[in-house]
């Protein structure tokens, strides 16, 4: 037999249609009894109906339902479904009537209603007119058969940002915040959601100022309340609808026309355990005006959690059922019996070691039961907030081959671009370079990471800075920027080998022209003038824009940036997410609704959200990956519920700073449900004893210690589950490298080998793992770095044996000799292999010391050279042949303006393009400039000046006693009576301070000898250029305040003790260089700890020097003797600067 057809109410079905709004009477006055429920009449009355007529089917009783937790109300539920569906029979003509008057079930997610959809799918395959529906999409269904009016949810943060700024005390307090919108939004969202109505705000404002006159958090709850009244007044002039409206005019159309509104068999409403009021406004129409059951989950308290009930009694409630009293007070009935018990879970506790050990423990247990036949999606991973476990999940659930849904996934170079896009919107021309390169879509892969390095590398930070960047004059006649990256040797360089191979024996040095030079990577002319037109584009389009706009013509011009500055064309990733999104905006939003650009970004970054991110998982189908919110009202067969520390779960319960819990209790009166945050311990435990609830098997899981190895205590709500039940054993969870496993990938098998120091094992697993010649290189680094035995006794390359091809001494520079006594490895990294500090255009000016000061102290005195007319570059004999000319010193004003190019030049190049910083390094040199001319520039000249910067060739043994030539760069040669005076500019430390001459050149010797003052020794081993001349060499030490003494050091050709300390020197360093002896200084001179000079280091992370098995082993070397003469030859050069 059919049912009766669903009575329409008395009502008119125009009813429907009604636009105006229900007139609701005015809130109680302060003090009086405030209940909401009792002003809409709803307590205890069924819409005129009696209760027979609203009982629509066996067990479908209407009002609050309750069921013995999580898994108990699903089955109730279920069973109430079904039974209605068997009471509406099985006829086509029953079924074709259940779909204008369906069985309604609602939920507050979209998760819960795809998991309630296909828990009744499991029992009844034919759901034919049943919906499962959520309580945002009944209350949008309900507007727009009521009349509709614009969803203002998406408005919400733009019109709260706009009242908000007229309000002093938030613009006082919050103004100087990157995002001051954020936590203003938030407040006002809650006092929204509260069913907060204009009328409310006088009564709610004097009920502050009776907190206290003039205090600034009461302004500010003051500036609050005010700012949500406006929002309301604005929302209402445009028929616009807040989010808290949605539900309330929802819940008007029910009162005006009842069943009209929703036909429906019945209506089942599941998984709330609470409700903002104005969400709970809908809840309660729902059971009073249309019959509808609440069914509510009534979980015992974890604590006393057994496989089995005794049929009698049950467990006491769940010390959180407190939080669900305001959504039971507003149905307005007593609650109904607690249902008879039920078996709880079956608990397992365990503690594992961070996040890594959680997930691992849970996949295994996990494999075991899909091995099973468990299906994957009847189990479920659960954490309090699932960021910290994603890595873990990613990794641990893979390996094993577990299918998973669920987690927010990782961003893609889609999600780059769209965020990049909207930092363009927001910040303007003062983005930074990276994001604008991240949104312009010219260059990929290669060509784009280089045209980032190089932009740096010119210290440019900002999209403003590139459109300035003036690519002509700053490469000159260079076909592109030089990067520091180095891709090898270029053998196109390398020259052909000698005519006559017999000459070349084994013994003999390398020949630089056999290796070739590095190859180091270029950003091509082409590339950087792109960059410089696209960013001036950019910056043109940005500054052009608007400051307000209407959001038609904000969108036609992202469109223009876009496809204009930006080069994206149809193939561009992410493009048809941003029209999407563009397109979003322009059809749910009044396209002549004036906004500023910073609203339009706020938008734009909200219909953008979560776009184009990489899935964690799958698309719902696995092993369920879930929060604990996401998880409420969910049922399992087996729940692992991870994260169950102190701080974690239950969470800290942290007050508003906006809008405190002290002045929310005083709003409390009239907006019964506004959220008190100090409550949140009671929601925290509820959710826990429901979270229990959900499954026959739960395992409760917590971290020991972090990933880091800090001590980290467990959950007080576990404390409660021990206590209670002492004899509940805790599982450790075993470290998955350990524990046996009949399954485990073949990375582990290969850290087990590893771990145990299997070699063999190793490099078979790592065979298989890797192709050649990859599993080769990484099996030979492995055993240079973990060596043992006979082997740690001969360092190899990575303690700088780099082997004799390494080394080339031909036509060496000096300057390189010295280098490479402060640190041989050091000398291999720079200069063989071409390394360098990757540039950073943000990151801190360099300090203006010695180095830097040095470089633009020596460009200025090279200009004076240049404007006397005296030669700069070229060699001493070039200019021997032009002949000495006296140079006059420039006076303040012409130096100023030498000192103040040359910094200029200098910033530039060092990439820092700021003008103050140029000035302020000209000012800290002109000192040093000062004083070398007076040391000098006699009688404001300098006399008999051949030139600046002209080099020079000596001759030394080399360690085979043939010869080798080093080459020198003098800062200044003069042509003197008695001979050629090579000068060399210092503005760092001078040799010594000692007063007595003698001792002053026994310290100058003995750095000579340790390598480290060679230049002044090469400049004097120079022979006359006639007979009875003698070359000296010269140090000008700049820095104010020396002595003269102590500024000028020289050193005769005649002097045999200097010339021989420095052929000595030369003749250790060249071995070591030639044999590829280059070790790093680990030790200091006691092998008491590492070497000073390792603290500045540049290239510390191409070093061993913060490893202490490195430095041990280093030690070890030096205590010993023999290895042959590369062995000889790195010992004898680090000895040479007394240091280890």
């Amino acid at each position: 037999m059919n049912p009766a057809p669903p009575r329409v109410n008395e009502r008119s079905e125009a009813a429907l249609h009604h636009h105006a709004p229900t007139k609701r009477p005015k809130r109680p006055p302060p003090g009086s009894c405030p209940h909401r429920t009792q002003r809409r009449g709803r307590l205890g009355s069924m819409g005129g109906r009696s209760s027979e007529e609203a009982v629509r089917g066996a067990g479908h009783v209407p009002g609050l339902q309750l069921g013995c937790g999580a898994r108990d109300v699903e089955e109730r539920l279920v069973a109430a479904v079904l039974g209605l569906l068997d009471e509406g029979g099985s006829g086509l003509e029953d079924r074709l009537a259940r779909l204008a008057c369906p069985i309604r079930v609602i939920v507050p997610s979209a998760g819960l209603r795809q998991h309630v959809a296909a828990r009744l799918l499991r029992d009844r395959p034919s759901l034919l007119g049943v919906e499962v529906q959520t309580l945002f999409g009944v209350a949008r269904q309900l507007v727009a058969r009521g009349g509709g009016g614009e969803d203002a949810d998406r408005l919400l943060p733009v019109l709260i940002g706009r009242e908000a700024r007229g309000e002093p005390a938030l613009v006082r307090d919050l103004g100087a915040l990157e995002d001051s919108d954020g936590p203003v939004v938030g407040a006002v969202r809650d006092l929204l959601d509260a069913a907060f109505e204009a009328p409310l705000a006088e009564a709610l404002l004097e009920g502050l100022a009776e907190q206290g006159a003039g205090g600034r958090a009461v302004e500010r709850a003051q500036a609050l309340v005010r700012v949500a009244a406006r929002v309301l007044s604005t929302c209402e002039a445009h028929r616009w609808l807040p989010p808290s409206g949605l539900f309330l005019r929802a819940a008007e159309v029910l009162d005006r026309a009842g069943e009209a509104a929703m036909p429906s068999a019945a209506v089942l409403i599941h998984g709330f355990a609470d409700a903002t009021g104005a969400a709970s406004e809908l809840l309660s129409a729902l059971v009073n005006v249309l019959g509808a059951s609440l069914w509510l989950a009534d979980p015992d308290d974890p604590a006393f959690a057994a496989p089995s009930g005794d049929g009698a009694t049950r467990p006491p409630r769940a010390p959180g059922w407190g939080f669900t009293s305001r959504l039971r007070g507003r149905l307005g009935s007593p609650d109904p019996p607690r249902p008879p018990p039920r078996g709880g879970p079956v608990l397992r506790l365990q503690r594992a070691a961070g996040a890594t050990g959680e997930l691992r423990a849970a996949a295994d247990r996990i494999r075991a039961l899909l091995d099973g036949g468990t299906p994957p999606e009847r189990i479920a991973i659960v954490a309090r907030e699932l960021g910290p476990y994603r890595l873990a999940a990613s990794s641990q659930l893979r390996r094993l081959g577990i299918p998973f849904s669920g987690g927010r996934g990782f961003a893609t170079r889609e999600t780059r671009r769209l965020h990049a896009l909207l930092g363009l919107l927001k910040h303007g021309p003062q983005e930074s370079a990276d994001r604008w390169l991240d949104a312009a879509d010219r260059y990929r892969g290669a060509e784009l990471a280089d045209l980032r390095l190089g932009l740096h590398g010119l210290g440019v930070g900002r999209l403003a800075d590139v459109a300035r960047l003036e690519v002509e004059a700053r490469l000159g006649d260079e076909p592109g920027l030089r990067l520091p990256v180095v891709r090898g040797l270029d053998p196109e360089t390398a020259e052909p080998p000698p005519a006559e191979p017999e000459a070349v024996g084994p013994d003999s040095p390398p020949d630089p022209r056999r290796a070739g030079r590095l190859d180091r990577r270029r950003v091509p002319r082409e590339t950087l003038l792109w960059a410089e037109d696209a960013a001036r584009q950019a910056v043109a389009r940005l500054d052009e824009w608007p400051a307000s706009a209407p959001l038609r013509e904000h969108v036609a011009r992202l469109h223009e940036l876009a496809q204009g500055a930006l080069a994206w064309g149809p193939d561009t990733p992410g493009r048809s997410l941003f029209e999407d999104a563009a397109g979003e905006l322009a059809g749910s939003i009044d396209p002549e609704l004036v906004l500023s650009g910073e609203e339009l970004s706020v938008l734009l970054a909200r219909a953008l959200e979560g776009a184009g991110e990489a899935s964690l998982g799958g698309r719902g189908g696995g092993v369920q990956l879930l929060s604990a919110m996401e998880a409420r009202g969910r049922t399992f067969d087996h729940l692992f519920l991870l994260g169950l520390n102190r701080d974690v779960f239950p969470r800290r319960a942290g007050d508003d700073p906006i809008l405190p819990d002290d002045l929310r209790r005083c709003l409390e009166p009239l907006l019964l449900e506004i959220p008190i945050k100090g409550r949140s311990t009671d929601e925290e435990r509820y959710l826990f004893a429901w979270l229990v609830s959900s499954a026959a098997a739960v395992t409760l899981s917590w971290q020991a210690v972090s990933e880091d190895g800090k001590e980290r205590p467990r959950s007080p709500l576990l404390d409660r589950v021990a206590l209670v039940q002492p004899a509940l054993p805790v599982e450790e969870a075993p470290n998955a490298l350990l524990a046996v496993s009949p399954l485990r990938p073949g990375v582990e098998h290969l850290i087990r080998a590893g771990l145990a120091g299997a070699q063999g094992a190793y490099r078979q697993l790592l065979g298989a793992l890797l192709p050649e010649p990859r599993a080769s290189a990484r099996w030979a680094v492995l055993e240079e770095l973990e060596a043992r035995g006979e082997r740690w006794k001969q360092p190899g390359p990575y303690a700088g044996f780099v082997g004799a091809d390494a080394g080339r001494s031909g036509g060496l520079f000096v300057t390189r000799l010295e280098g490479l006594s402060l640190c041989p490895w050091r000398h291999f990294l720079e200069r063989l292999l071409g390394l360098e500090p990757i540039p950073d255009a943000f990151a801190a000016l360099p300090d203006v010391g010695a180095a830097l000061l040095g470089t633009v102290v020596h460009d200025a005195l090279e200009s004076i050279v240049r404007r006397g007319g005296a030669v700069v570059g070229g060699t001493i004999e070039e200019a021997r042949a032009k002949g000495p000319r006296d140079l006059p010193w420039p006076g303040d004003e012409e130096l100023g303006a030498i000192l103040d190019e040359s910094a200029a030049q200098i910033a530039l190049r060092e990439g820092i393009p700021l003008p103050a910083f140029a000035r302020f390094l000209a000012r800290r040199a002109r000192p040093l400039v000062d004083r070398i001319g007076e040391l000098e520039a006699g009688e404001g000249v300098l006399r008999s000046v051949l030139g600046a910067e002209l080099g020079g060739e000596v001759e030394v043994p080399g360690p085979d006693g043939r010869p080798r030539t080093l080459r020198f760069r003098a800062d200044r040669v003069d042509d003197r009576e008695k001979g050629l005076l090579l000068v060399d500019y210092k503005t760092g430390a001078p040799v010594s301070l000692a007063v007595r001459p003698s001792t002053r050149e026994q310290h100058l010797l003995a750095q000579i000898r340790e390598g480290r003052r060679l230049q002044v020794a090469a400049y004097a081993s120079l022979p006359g250029a006639r007979e009875g001349q003698e070359t000296v060499g010269r140090f000008v030490f700049a820095r104010t305040g020396l002595e003269d003494t102590h500024a000028l050091v020289e050193v005769a050709g005649g002097d045999a003790a200097t010339r021989q300390g420095f052929r000595d020197a030369s003749v250790v360093l060249l071995e070591a260089l030639e044999r590829g002896a280059l070790p790093p200084r680990l030790l200091n001179g006691k092998r008491t700890g590492a070497a000073s000079l390792c603290e500045s280091c540049e290239l510390g992370e191409a070093c061993a020097r913060g490893d202490s098995a490195a430095r041990r082993r280093h030690g070890d070397w030096l205590a010993t003797s023999g290895g042959g003469a590369a062995a000889a030859a790195a010992r004898a050069v680090i000895a040479l600067h007394g240091g280890a």
